[in-house]
């Protein structure tokens, strides 16, 4: 099976969101944004309307590390 194929089987929920996880921790662990930016605040993401940290937060994992490729394994073999 190449890559192609499997990328293809995954589920497309999962695959969005395996692909914006891998994007925010690879923008992060690059110093590409602040990490002020994937911070939860509801006071921010209500009066001021940034409705984006409503959805950042949940694809934040950390930096790129054995716990991150864990990760990215058990939301493939969860879907």
């Amino acid at each position: 099976m190449d890559i192609q194929t499997w990328f293809n089987s995954v589920p497309k929920f999962t695959k969005c969101y395996l692909i914006s996880v891998f994007f925010i921790t690879f923008t992060f662990t690059y110093k590409m944004i602040n990490p002020e930016y994937l911070i939860l605040d509801f006071d921010l993401s209500i009066f001021k309307f940034q409705l984006w940290r409503l959805f950042t937060n949940f694809c934040f994992v950390g930096k790129f590390s054995f716990n991150f490729l864990m990760f990215i394994l058990m939301m493939y073999l969860g879907c």
